[in-house]
């Protein structure tokens, strides 16, 4: 329930910040419609959330994971900390592969894991790098 409120809290707040920028713009969309539409949106489910954890009388719930689940929730914390200190370093794309493949490779095969984590990475590169024109990280090499 802690968590429904908390994010409740944190989709209004961005409510209430996005409702200053213009809802549309000259050709369409302004750069208030998509925080609106987003922070409505966890609001709304947030809500939902906050009354599940309510019906929830018999208190099965678990308040925080226990053993392989916490393992897993840690290594998951790990590698996304490893992942913001080394892109700078390796770049987006090594980095991103690396990441994917390590989080992967616990649940499927090797050659698998490292197929899908370089298709991955190389699609989302073109996507934010060429579609979007958003500048990535690029290592020190230069790539």
């Amino acid at each position: 329930m802690w968590a429904g409120i908390g994010v409740s809290l944190f989709s209004l707040t961005f409510l209430l910040l996005s409702l200053e920028f213009s809802y549309t713009g000259p050709a369409g969309p302004g750069p208030g419609f998509m925080p609106i539409w987003i922070s409505g949106i966890m609001l709304v489910l947030s809500l939902f959330y906050i009354l599940e954890s309510a019906r929830d009388k018999d208190g099965t719930g678990e308040l925080m994971p226990r053993g392989a689940a916490l393992k897993s929730v840690f290594f998951v914390l790990v590698c996304l900390v490893l992942y913001l200190i080394l892109m700078p370093i390796l770049g987006f794309i090594a980095a991103s592969v690396l990441f994917l493949f390590t989080l992967f490779v616990r649940h499927y095969k090797w050659h698998t894991s490292i197929g899908v984590a370089v298709v991955v990475t190389f699609l989302l590169f073109w996507l934010f790098g060429s579609v979007l024109n958003v500048d990535l990280p690029e290592s020190t090499f230069g790539w």
